[in-house]
């Protein structure tokens, strides 16, 4: 099993992040009903299919997740919930029981200095973890020196500008090497100033607020990017602590 390392911002007690720890024990409750079993695999493909939508994709996570669906369309729905349930014990009915925490989020949650972009505090623009919201130079977060080159990016690619040097030549290349058609990605904008923003501003890949977990896979990638700041971070009471912490996910691979 291989993980996955995030980025989490907490805003409030930095011990609200115990609540979401996989390793977490709780007493034995069904995870799976058995006789859910086809709505399971149905529900999985259509999942899969709505990510596939998302223009934001690179190719190889897009070729992956084509695989994983047609594994699961040739499956029998036994042999579906067979794979799903795989390590956990049943009851008579054949429903799956689980002891994990089901609200475990991450496998391991740290301030890891070594990783991750730190908070940058006004005045000083010195870096830190954890400071009161009304510390934190806000605007400073976004990656304001991309901002030129992302503009440049757009004007190749939707404006038809032809490349004036190396630079811009192997940017027009690259976007046509990752996207299947980077045309139809850039469409997904409304224009220039919202796809520089989707690349240049701030945001984590999970929050927890008020103690609640909240992460970009419950949201389309651009609505999580864009709507970031008004979401988490215009309301927060500057008496408030944020915290920046690293997390990882146990995934199959």
């Amino acid at each position: 099993m291989a993980k996955k390392v995030f980025s989490l911002l907490v805003i409030g007690n930095p011990k609200d992040i115990e609540r979401y720890d996989c390793h977490l024990k709780v007493e034995p409750y069904i995870q799976y009903v058995f006789a859910n079993r086809s709505k399971m695999r149905e529900t999985a493909i259509s999942a899969i299919e709505v990510i596939l939508k998302d223009k934001n994709l690179n190719q190889v996570t897009r070729d992956g997740l084509r695989v994983r669906k047609n594994t699961i369309e040739h499956m029998s729905d036994f042999e579906y919930y067979q794979m799903v349930t795989d390590g956990l014990n049943y009851d008579n009915d054949g429903n799956a029981l689980s002891t994990e925490n089901p609200n475990g989020k991450w496998v391991t949650c740290q301030v890891d200095e070594k990783f991750y972009f730190p908070l940058i505090l006004k005045e000083t623009h010195e870096k830190a973890y954890s400071a009161l919201a009304s510390e934190v130079d806000w605007e400073a977060m976004n990656n304001k020196e991309k901002e030129d080159l992302y503009r440049v990016t757009w004007e190749l690619c939707m404006e038809g500008r032809e490349p004036q040097n190396e630079l811009e030549e192997q940017i027009k290349h690259n976007m046509a090497t990752t996207f299947e058609s980077y045309e139809g990605y850039f469409d997904d904008f409304k224009n220039v100033d919202e796809y520089v923003t989707y690349n240049t501003a701030f945001f984590t890949s999970a929050v927890i607020l008020n103690g609640e977990w909240d992460d970009s896979s419950e949201y389309d990638s651009k609505d999580w990017v864009l709507n970031y700041h008004n979401r988490f971070i215009a309301n927060i009471n500057g008496g408030e602590t944020v915290t920046m912490f690293v997390f990882s996910t146990k995934e199959e691979g």
